[in-house]
């Protein structure tokens, strides 16, 4: 199980964090997007778990600062080295470390005024994971913690096919 490799979609609930003037603000964002997991997933080498993530929602903050309805996307993805904690035929618990990066490119009405926001941030990441196989299938529920210029958690369920 830990040695095969995995392709398929899922979606992710992230208490999203972003720093304004000096003061944090989260809100939790639905994310949906591609899962890579298994050896040889981006390069030949040991199992990692791969996962691009977007969002066409915004931040429920927006609304503190808005003067009308703000537009954007979030894209959202990380890399991680998953090693195996306890594995049996069918379930597989692992735990892990990795790199992770954020996009958002935001327009924002304040006022008279259209503020356009647009960041790109890299951080790191740590995982907790349980996987259950039925046949050629994989169902995997992770929390994530994420760390770059503020620190937050995700949660993902995802539902793959060997590839």
């Amino acid at each position: 199980l830990y040695f095969t490799r995995y392709l398929g979609g899922g979606c992710a609930l992230v208490n999203f964090t972003e720093k304004f003037s000096g003061k944090k603000y989260s809100d939790d964002m639905m994310m949906y997007g591609l899962r890579m997991t298994g050896p040889g997933t981006l390069f030949d080498g040991p199992p990692l778990d791969f996962n691009f993530w977007f969002s066409l929602d915004q931040p429920g903050y927006y609304k503190k600062f808005a003067s009308g309805s703000s537009t954007g996307f979030l894209l959202f993805g990380d890399v991680m080295a998953m090693l195996p904690f306890i594995q049996l035929d069918n379930w597989l618990a692992t735990y892990g470390l990795g790199i992770m990066w954020t996009y958002t490119r935001y327009k924002i009405p304040v006022r008279n005024s259209t503020f356009d926001s647009q960041e790109f941030r890299i951080g790191l990441d740590a995982a907790d994971g349980v996987a259950r196989r039925f046949g050629k299938f994989l169902l995997r529920v992770d929390a994530k913690y994420y760390y770059e210029k503020s620190a937050y958690l995700g949660y993902i369920m995802s539902f793959q096919g060997e590839y």
